[in-house]
């Protein structure tokens, strides 16, 4: 796991543990360094996708459920919502993640390159992060 997703999981322990609201984007974005506050909805959907939390959605918040305690961070969600994919880690395949790769590479941005591969862009973005992890600088 990447130094941003610990950070962002300690995050999202603390949180869970004191019975609070779930961290907004913005304050994770800040936490770890990044300039843009989409960078904490993508580790948010990294660690989901790769089955470390739980996410339940509503159009302004956000519980998340950390799936090695079964502890929640505050808050309900009347109706969630259901984003158009969400794709679980296992529909990851060296096919898609080559072709993701490709994609970056010819220097697409993440919404051209999920066209691609037919995920959120912001899966997208987390699966490449995960793949620039464990290839180090091979990735970058």
């Amino acid at each position: 796991m990447s130094e941003r997703a610990r950070i962002v999981m300690g995050m999202l322990n603390a949180a869970a543990e004191r019975n609070d609201f779930c961290p907004s984007n913005s304050l994770i974005a800040t936490a770890i360094g990044a300039a843009s506050m989409s960078a904490g909805a993508n580790i948010i959907s990294f660690l989901e996708i790769n089955g470390m939390i739980k996410v339940e959605r509503s159009r302004k918040s956000r519980v998340v459920t950390i799936r090695e305690t079964g502890k929640r961070t505050r808050g309900s969600i009347a109706k969630t919502i259901n984003p158009a994919c969400r794709t679980p880690s296992s529909a990851w395949n060296a096919r898609r993640d080559a072709i993701l790769m490709e994609a970056i590479a010819n220097e697409l941005d993440f919404e051209q390159a999920a066209k691609l591969i037919g995920c959120c862009p912001e899966q997208g973005a987390a699966r490449f992060d995960y793949l620039r992890s464990t290839m180090g600088a091979q990735a970058a």
